[in-house]
């Protein structure tokens, strides 16, 4: 349990803690207290939806891993320099389409271009997506 002073943030569903280190997610299970080192980057983003723990692998495809199933799946068509998910999809940051902004639907499997510029600074804030354009000082809000 030494790990825990290097705990950068944490989660939890039905059955485990997961502890997001520097290097790596540990999964701690609730009852049994045995714990596991998930080979997931954490390099980057860290995204948790109840069921499943996003992130961008080592060549920045975004990527879902589904802890009770132990399965990975990588969505290669999807290279971000940074994403955030929201309530509906994931809003990330294009690497193929010079940093455009775009939305990914989870339900429909779906992708839009939201802005056409480079954007930077993802976050959601009261149900909004607010971002900073790379070239540009000010923030924009998308509902």
């Amino acid at each position: 349990w030494a790990f825990l002073s290097q705990v950068r943030a944490f989660f939890l569903d039905a059955e485990n803690i997961y502890f997001i280190l520097p290097q790596e997610i540990r999964q701690v299970n609730r009852r049994s207290h045995a714990v596991t080192a998930l080979d997931i980057s954490t390099s980057q983003n860290i995204a948790f939806d109840g069921s499943r723990i996003y992130y961008l692998n080592e060549a920045c495809c975004l990527t879902s891993y589904d802890p009770v199933t132990g399965n990975s799946k990588v969505w290669k068509e999807i290279a971000a320099s940074e994403f955030i998910l929201g309530e509906k999809g994931i809003y990330y940051t294009d690497l193929n389409k010079n940093g455009q902004l775009c939305f990914y639907s989870l339900s429909t499997s779906e992708t839009t271009v939201l802005y056409e510029g480079a954007a930077a600074t993802l976050h959601i804030e009261k149900g909004m997506l607010i971002f900073t354009a790379a070239n540009q000082t000010q923030t924009i809000k998308i509902s």
